[in-house]
């Protein structure tokens, strides 16, 4: 399991397993992260604006 966590303000958003693609809206701080997790290790994707 792996613990996802938002880029600016550190909230647990969810635990994720295997491979994925994930979007996830913070619901502290409204920042949308994106992770892509491939072969057990999480690389956030920073897009800048």
């Amino acid at each position: 399991m792996q613990t996802l966590r938002c880029t600016k303000c550190g909230k647990v958003l969810l635990e994720a397993e295997g491979e994925a693609y994930i979007r996830k809206k913070c619901p502290k701080c409204k920042t949308i992260n994106e992770f892509h997790i491939e072969k057990g290790i999480i690389q956030p994707i920073h897009k800048s604006n």
